[in-house]
């Protein structure tokens, strides 16, 4: 076949494929209440015709930072939105080519990223759930198997955040310290009154086996003050490079076979990342 043929015919292609129009739109909570500390998230759901003609439905992720209060102050003046808008415009984008370059087959470690609204704090996502990814309920936390993939994947991240760090196009001078770690007040407001809240809802709402692990998130600040210094202590070395910022259960999704085996995990809320020690 001819190189002008085979043109037309994935032109004519990609043409079938695209969204023409939309005719309506709904939107849903796409999280429980409480699930989520920064964000109002929803799922839209789009009835779309395609440039075939065909009718068909569409689903997306908006996310809108939340402004109010404190903790709205807070990721406003930090600019979070920016930050992962970032992230997915310009770090996952050459990964991506990374992964290319490298031949590597493997499912990338975040979903595809649609649009930034800088006025509205609005960015728009892929919806995992339609491709078959959910999340593992917090209370019940991760086995082996999914304790093994999410590793993994942080480790495939953070060779390739090394590799765009050494082509220049990650720098250090980027990311300033984050004041989740260095700022007591964000701590002591953010962090420690999370704890508390924690605890609150462990005891009023997760039943009695939850009610000793409850009683023990009951700490004074200064007690947790002390233990999170040296939590987040490092030091600069080889090993140092860009990382999630917020890496934990919640925001993970991960994909499973036909017998509910784990097979491919993905990374959420790249919302505060930062270049600290990877181990």
């Amino acid at each position: 076949m001819e190189k002008e043929v085979l043109e037309v015919v994935l032109k004519k292609l990609d043409k079938e494929s695209r969204i023409a129009s939309i005719i309506d739109l709904q939107s849903v909570p796409a999280l429980p209440k409480g699930e989520n500390y920064t964000s109002t998230i929803l799922r839209v759901t789009a009835k779309v015709v395609l440039g075939n003609g065909r009718l068909a439905k569409k689903s997306f992720i908006m996310k809108q930072i939340l402004t109010g209060g404190e903790a709205g102050d807070w990721f406003k003046e930090n600019n979070v939105a920016k930050e992962e808008s970032h992230v997915y415009c310009v770090i996952h984008k050459n990964m991506n080519y990374l992964m290319e370059e490298f031949e590597d087959t493997d499912e990338t470690l975040w979903c595809n990223f649609i649009h930034y609204d800088p006025k509205e704090l609005i960015i728009v996502l892929e919806d995992l759930k339609v491709q078959g990814y959910s999340v593992v309920p917090r209370q019940k936390g991760m086995d082996l198997d999914h304790a093994i993939l999410s590793l993994r994947g942080l480790g495939r991240y953070h060779g390739m955040a090394k590799v765009l760090e050494e082509r220049g196009i990650i720098s250090k001078d980027d990311y300033k310290p984050n004041s989740l770690l260095t700022d007591v007040k964000v701590i002591k407001s953010f962090l420690h009154a999370g704890i508390l809240h924690t605890s609150r809802v462990m005891l009023q709402c997760w039943g009695q086996d939850w009610e000793e692990v409850g009683k023990k998130l009951i700490i004074s600040f200064e007690d947790f003050y002390e233990k999170y210094k040296n939590l987040v202590k490092y030091e600069e070395s080889e090993f140092t490079v860009l990382n999630h910022g917020d890496c934990w259960s919640n925001n993970m999704m991960f994909k499973y076979d036909f017998q509910k085996r784990p097979i491919a995990v993905k990374f959420l809320d790249y919302q505060f990342p930062l270049r600290t020690s990877c181990i």
